[in-house]
């Protein structure tokens, strides 16, 4: 590995350590490239001198040996040969959070993990690829967070070393180059914040870019805020945290507020795959509130949440006013899911009970004798709604009720059968569950109609 950067901008480089007697890279001498040598300073770069020849292999393998970097400039790697790792060096200030970043030119056969440790070996955070899911311009991006003043070390190595997974070929060649930049992300929102004065204000400029809100507690009763204005109506607010935190205890949970400061959001420490989201936002302006659920504070008690937008509606059936009975009934579209046997039509909508007394009423058909599952989502999504279902026939009498749990969301599957004909869905909040509804209080469901049982 070689490091390429300005004096200017060292913050800490420490020598190479030498080389361990017991530790020779893998290499053929014989290489119609290799020469003879006396130091690494006599190969080509991905090379060293091992008796008195230019092999494959570098010095950095351990944190003894680390490299040191450079702060906010590229510094140039190689992993080479097979299952090599690099280590690199840095010092960091108590209460930093850190982006850390490995780049490849398009001719590169690299694929790598990055890590984060401190002094004492214990690993504080890793990531493979980026938290909010793939970005173009960059191989690896890892957010992270210095919780003390010290020596920290950066891992990168290949995907295959990291996993040790049989399945997977270790890269490492010639080819195999990357550029590590470790730049200084501050710290944090402006202290103290609230929820009409939040330490960082973010303008959302559209769909699919994801937004960093780095949180740390100062004391148990500390929360950070960050804003968000967003750029049109009705779109998906995706939020999750950082997962790749192993060195953070806290616990975060998230709510989030609209312009009129009613709570339209709340999930704790939603993972990037758990679909946590504000189904159709009404408004522009929010507000995300991040606390520590387990109630403690202190230096490793630390995180980040990640904001992604989605696109202006989602392809399901927006709710139409007013559709609150049978005869203002929304009629849904029907999709065929095209199994390997039998009959399998869907219908797909999504919405909101804007009050306590709101019932959302809409009409679906089968023609023929189908059994009926339904998918009700809320609470899954961060929403506050504790959902009921019912199923109605074409004179409005009720066939099936559901109800859902505090905290959990309903899958109904395989009521009936029922007969050919006409029926309606309707959604509301079960009673007594809620003192108010609103923005929050938001669903999607799925109906299924089947001529045969869901498993």
């Amino acid at each position: 590995m070689r490091t390429a950067a300005s004096l200017s901008s060292l913050l800490l480089l420490l020598a190479c350590g030498s080389r361990k007697e017991d530790s020779v890279p893998e290499g053929d001498p014989n290489l119609p490239d290799s020469e003879a040598c006396g130091t690494d300073e006599q190969c080509d770069a991905g090379r060293i001198c091992e008796l008195s020849a230019c092999v494959a292999g570098d010095r950095d393998n351990s944190p003894e040996e680390a490299t040191g970097a450079f702060y906010e400039e590229g510094n140039a790697g190689v992993l080479n040969p097979a299952e090599d790792v690099d280590w690199w060096t840095i010092t960091g200030t108590a209460g930093t959070f850190v982006k850390i970043t490995t780049s490849k030119p398009d001719t590169s056969t690299v694929d790598t993990v990055v890590s984060l440790y401190d002094a004492a070996g214990h690993r504080l955070a890793w990531e493979d690829g980026y938290a909010g899911g793939t970005i173009s311009s960059l191989d690896t991006l890892l957010y992270a967070y210095f919780p003390e003043d010290g020596t920290y070390y950066v891992k990168v190595e290949d995907v295959a070393t990291f996993y040790d997974d049989p399945d997977l070929i270790p890269y490492g060649s010639d080819t195999s180059v990357y550029e590590l930049t470790i730049s200084d992300y501050g710290q944090g929102g402006d202290e103290p914040d609230a929820l009409y004065e939040a330490g960082i204000d973010y303008e959302v400029s559209g769909a699919k870019l994801v937004y960093p809100v780095p949180v740390a507690f100062s004391d148990e009763t500390d929360s950070d805020y960050a804003a968000f204005t967003l750029p049109f109506d009705d779109c998906p607010v995706y939020l999750f945290t950082m997962q790749h935190d192993d060195g953070s205890d806290a616990s975060l949970e998230l709510k989030l507020y609209n312009a009129e400061g009613e709570l339209v959001f709340s999930k704790e420490d939603p993972a990037r795959d758990v679909e946590a989201q504000l189904i159709a936002a009404q408004g522009r302006q929010y507000v995300l509130e991040v606390s520590d659920s387990s109630g403690r504070s202190g230096s490793s008690h630390w995180g980040w949440v990640f904001l992604l937008l989605g696109e202006e509606g989602d392809g399901n059936a927006r709710e139409a006013e007013p559709n609150n009975d049978t005869t203002q009934a929304q009629s849904l579209e029907a999709s065929d899911q095209e199994p390997d046997s039998g009959t399998w039509i869907s219908y797909y909508g999504q919405g909101t009970v804007d009050d306590l007394l709101d019932t959302d009423v809409y009409a679906f058909s089968m023609d023929e004798e189908l059994y009926v599952s339904v998918a009700l989502g809320a609470q899954g999504y961060g929403g506050l709604l504790v959902t009921r279902l019912e199923i109605l026939d074409t004179n409005g009498t009720v066939l099936e009720t559901v109800d859902s749990s505090a905290g959990l969301d309903l899958d109904a599957e395989n009521l009936g059968p029922f007969s050919s004909g006409d029926y309606f869905l309707r959604v509301s909040a079960v009673p007594d569950t809620l003192t108010s509804c609103g923005e929050g209080c938001f669903y999607r469901f799925g109906i299924h109609t089947a001529s045969f049982l869901f498993n």
